[in-house]
């Protein structure tokens, strides 16, 4: 599902680019989207590497109850294993 989705993006992404690096940041805040009139804090959201943004997107799944962790490491660790397969293929057939 989503975790595994996750692990194959950001693995996908950080061959492709040759680095893990990705260094974006969002500021929200908490309730706007949902609750408009019961606004809460400024919520910084940082996301330094593919890896770890594949992480924090496997790990809302398990904060919002949808899995267990166990769940969340298996798919992202499946979704990073297809991603270097589809590159060892691409790199095979297409690449250099």
């Amino acid at each position: 599902g989503h975790s595994t989705i996750s692990g194959g993006c950001g693995e996908a992404l950080k061959l492709w680019t040759g680095n893990d690096h990705f260094g974006e940041k969002v500021t929200m805040v908490a309730g706007a989207l949902t609750e408009p009139d019961n606004l809460g804090d400024t919520v910084v959201l940082e996301f330094p590497t593919f890896t770890e943004t594949a992480e924090m997107a496997g790990i809302s799944r398990v904060m919002g109850g949808y899995h267990i962790q166990a769940d969340n490491v298996a798919g992202l660790q499946l979704g990073r294993d297809v991603a270097h397969e589809v590159w060892n293929f691409y790199q095979k057939h297409l690449g250099n």
